[in-house]
């Protein structure tokens, strides 16, 4: 076959219907492309998405497994002494780590426990407060020493004791207050420290 012939053969003789032709080939060739595209980004995007629910879960369990919990509870109850008028207010917090990571009171800024009359009226709620009494928790039998810091290592409950005289009958308002932070004390600086507060009331005769 000569050059001639062959060249003929190649060119289609129907130019409208070649055209129509590679159009649809064209076409075809172009929604297998959208298609290709389209499943490559659903996959991105549902690869990303679960890339991202993973990490989510993994930071959520990891807040849960890292939590601090204090539970803290104040008593209250009046105490006679024998061949004695005086008013006595036996003070217990009750304080137990239900997280699960150690946790340490801080006790050194202000005493930790102050109390306070309360003043009513013909009728409702507290109008007023009397004069602030602070009382700290010693180390017994040295009265010359405050419990400073404790460490409370998880599900340890620690019950503290304290006791004040009072001048007055009456309702007080107990309230605890002590710094809190999840960390060692040779790490308190770097460490978050929050209050926290537990508070009660007692009746003294």
């Amino acid at each position: 076959m000569n050059l001639r012939g062959l060249v003929n053969r190649l060119t289609p003789k129907d130019p409208d219907r070649f055209q129509k032709t590679t159009a649809g080939f064209q076409s075809l060739t172009l929604a297998i492309g959208l298609v290709v595209a389209g499943v490559y980004t659903g996959t991105t995007f549902w690869a990303l998405g679960l890339r991202e629910r993973a990490r989510a879960e993994l930071e959520d369990l990891n807040r849960r497994l890292q939590h601090t919990v204090l539970d803290l509870r104040v008593e209250g109850k009046q105490e006679t002494a024998a061949n004695e008028n005086a008013k006595y207010l036996h003070i217990i917090v009750h304080a137990e780590n239900k997280g699960n990571k150690a946790i340490v009171l801080d006790l050194t800024p202000t005493p930790p426990l102050t109390v306070a009359r309360l003043a009513f009226g013909d009728e409702g709620g507290p109008q007023a407060f009397g004069p602030p009494i602070h009382a700290s928790f010693f180390i017994a039998p040295q009265l010359d020493r405050t419990i400073q810091h404790q460490v409370i290592q998880p599900t340890e409950t620690y019950e503290y004791n304290a006791i004040v005289r009072l001048r007055e009958a009456g309702v007080y308002l107990i309230v605890f207050d002590a710094l809190v932070t999840s960390r060692g004390r040779e790490e308190q600086a770097d460490a978050p420290i929050s209050h926290w507060v537990a508070s009660t009331y007692a009746v003294v005769r």
